[in-house]
């Protein structure tokens, strides 16, 4: 490939911030998912070495399924079922959009990504394009921090004592991220996702 053309995939010093965000709030994403793991095998009951057996190889919306389960056998007090119920509402909404990072078309464009299924979509009536900023991106990191340490002092790992702004958070459902109105763009085109995709935003 022609250095001309490879040049189309390096990163600019502006757009390295920007990336920098997204790389995080994957790592953090992960982190997040290991923690539901953790407190599932924290919920089973019995040795770890068994229940990972149990957990392994699992989505993760099957292990969701299972801990939300084991949820109603727990004895667990009512504030707990709440934050638990709460991280894992908002964990699913930080599923989707990570899926979709990494899964769809992703283009840097004057400060945003700009995020579209152009290139995987069944047809052109079910075309999507969304929008996501650099705080976007950060806020749910933090989000995913807070998720994670949640779970883990449920799980009897962290002094609670640390984690009053985690557990209030959760428990209030006072995340930083908001889901954004999907731009569905049922009649639109491959040219028109394009031309919205060079489209500096308007102030």
């Amino acid at each position: 490939m022609p250095d001309d053309a490879l040049s189309q995939f390096t990163q600019s010093n502006e757009e390295m911030p920007y990336f920098a965000a997204l790389g995080k709030f994957i790592v953090i994403y992960a982190m997040a998912e290991g923690s539901i793991h953790e407190l599932t095998r924290y919920l089973i009951g019995i040795n770890e070495a068994k229940s990972r057996i149990l957990l392994s190889g699992s989505r993760i919306g099957d292990v969701e399924t299972r801990l939300r389960g084991l949820l109603q056998l727990s004895r667990l007090g009512r504030t707990k079922r709440q934050i638990i119920d709460h991280c894992l509402r908002q964990f699913d909404i930080l599923g989707k959009q990570r899926d979709k990072l990494v899964h769809r078309f992703v283009a840097y464009r004057y400060g945003r990504f700009a995020i579209t299924n152009v290139l995987t979509a069944k047809s052109i009536a079910s075309l999507e394009q969304e929008i996501l900023t650099k705080k976007d991106l950060e806020n749910m990191e933090c989000d995913c921090g807070t998720i994670f340490l949640c779970f883990a002092h449920i799980s009897g790992h962290l002094d609670p004592k640390q984690l009053n702004e985690p557990l209030r958070t959760a428990l209030h459902s006072s995340w930083l991220y908001k889901l954004p109105q999907l731009q569905n763009k049922r009649k639109a085109s491959r040219q028109r996702i394009a031309q919205a995709l060079a489209r500096p935003p308007q102030s």
